[in-house]
């Protein structure tokens, strides 16, 4: 494809406009992970007209895939983002359409008539920036809504040494997380933060949030464009409290029944923590005395370090005693920490807190 820059006509009595993309005609359809002219004619035609975001190189990735879709979205057909014969015929009619129509009189004395171009990329051009490439992430488990003090690291090539930008794209909501723009001081590794999911992220104009559970394409976005794919998926995590303490607890009084703990998940972890922590709200009162926690499915006390099967339910019942406790409302929480069986990182949840009052009123 040809890039008009800065033409200059000589005419006597007209004026001259040239479009800034010529007849084009895809000789082959186009799918994610193409890589040839063709794809980069396509993209320089998207590029023109707004729909793509990254500078064209050649390589049908994500953002190519989001182009299409929102071009066909424009013309009425099925948002498939590949490039069928129908939307090849669209293109082609548009684009010589286009051209056909580019060269307009307009009266007036004027000599010349200057052309700029639309910003379009073509193959002798495209190579002052390299796409980056992403070979693989680190083996790790993630869980929605846990903390973590870990972080863990994309591996590829073509890494910028100062900016390369992570995105998050939900696969079943299409919801788009930006991470973060890292540095890569060898250009072949990014390194995520700690906490990824217990922290909030952009997705969009007046949109933060926490990483939801669920598949996600992973992609490295720098200079030289976006780079392919690849996937991960943040596990849920389920943990729920039970206020059993609906009554006021009577002061000096052993074995109170007070809460009823529940946690699962798809995947298989170790339990290595679980701790139920009781303090004081805006009303002031003493603490309780928790007993160890009861295993309700396989008796005695929970023990820690048990491992937890795939959608295995852990249910635990929480005692305390209110000897010498000072009437008053308190709050309760559970924390549990789980370690995972791919990067042996732990992953800390903890639960909405339940509130109680010993002798005296809610």
């Amino acid at each position: 494809m040809k890039k008009s820059i800065f033409i200059a006509l000589l005419v006597s009595t007209f004026s001259y406009s040239y479009a800034a993309v010529s007849c084009l005609d895809l000789s082959t359809n186009l799918s994610r992970g193409a890589e040839s002219s063709v794809v980069l004619s396509l993209q320089n035609f998207l590029y023109a007209k707004g729909l793509l975001k990254v500078a064209p190189n050649g390589y049908f990735g994500p953002s190519t895939f989001a182009a299409v879709k929102a071009y066909q979205k424009g013309i009425g057909l099925a948002q498939v983002g590949n490039t069928g014969p129908a939307t090849r015929a669209a293109i082609k009619k548009e684009s010589c359409q286009s051209q056909a129509n580019s060269v307009l009189p307009q009266t007036g004395a004027s000599s010349t008539a200057t052309v700029q171009s639309s910003p379009i990329v073509n193959a002798s051009t495209a190579t002052s920036f390299v796409r980056p490439l992403l070979d693989h992430i680190e083996y790790v488990s993630l869980f929605a809504g846990g903390t973590t003090d870990w972080g863990f690291s994309l591996y590829g090539s073509n890494f910028s040494t100062s900016s390369n930008t992570v995105l998050f794209r939900n696969t079943g909501t299409h919801v788009s997380y930006t991470i973060g723009t890292f540095s890569s001081a060898t250009g072949t590794a990014v390194v995520l933060p700690a906490n990824l999911t217990g922290t909030s992220f952009s997705c969009g104009t007046n949109c933060m949030e926490k990483l939801p559970a669920g598949q996600y394409e992973v992609v490295v976005r720098n200079e030289g464009g976006e780079s392919d794919s690849k996937l991960i998926t943040i596990q849920p995590f389920t943990l729920t409290i039970q206020n059993l303490a609906s009554q006021t607890l009577p002061a000096s009084q052993t074995g109170n029944k007070i809460a009823l703990v529940s946690f699962s998940t798809p995947a298989a972890v170790t339990v290595k923590t679980v701790s139920f922590d009781v303090g004081t709200s805006t009303i002031s009162g003493g603490g309780l005395s928790v007993s160890p926690l009861h295993d309700e499915i396989n008796g005695g006390d929970f023990k820690v370090n048990s491992v937890l099967n795939p959608l295995q339910t852990a249910l635990i019942s929480v005692y305390a005693d209110t000897n010498n406790t000072t009437p008053g409302t308190l709050y309760g929480t559970c924390t549990v920490g789980i370690e995972d069986f791919i990067g042996k990182h732990t992953t800390t949840f903890t639960s909405q807190p339940i509130l109680m009052t010993v002798n005296g009123v809610l």
